[in-house]
């Protein structure tokens, strides 16, 4: 199944450049999610066949504990963001991420991070270390019109 995976998501990479990229690219913002699946290899290929689209983010593309290989992604697919954060699970590796500017966009999950008070201090340390703040509810909201 894990091949499966990897062969539809190379043959949708292709699929998408060509087709809803061509349509797209210029109307719509694109963000895409890899829910973590890909190497760093993976990534950076398939990632650049995405540059056509013009995608705004890629989000989890790589494991989330990978600071270093997600600091080598976001600068091999710059100016295009990597957002990660849902996985993430603690402040100190958030610190990292942002520290070694591996993440652009900070996504942290209140229950995963430990609580409230986890999710503050992540929160002031995206803001202190000029990583942007993203709130996945707000884009939903916008979404379904509420």
């Amino acid at each position: 199944m894990a091949d499966d995976l990897g062969v539809a998501c190379e043959v949708f990479a292709g699929i998408a450049v060509v087709g809803i990229g061509q349509v797209t690219a210029d109307q719509a913002t694109i963000m895409l999610d890899a829910n973590q699946k890909w190497s760093l290899g993976e990534a950076t290929r398939i990632d650049r066949e995405f540059q056509a689209m013009n995608p705004y983010w890629v989000e989890e593309p790589l494991h989330p504990d990978d600071v270093l290989a997600h600091a080598e992604l976001a600068r091999a697919l710059s100016p295009t963001a990597i957002a990660l954060g849902e996985h993430v699970s603690h402040s100190v590796l958030f610190k990292n991420f942002m520290q070694a500017k591996a993440m652009q966009f900070c996504q942290v999950d209140c229950t995963r991070v430990g609580g409230v008070s986890e999710f503050i201090l992540v929160a002031l340390m995206a803001k202190s270390l000029a990583s942007r703040w993203f709130r996945m509810w707000e884009i939903w909201a916008r979404f379904i019109g509420t």
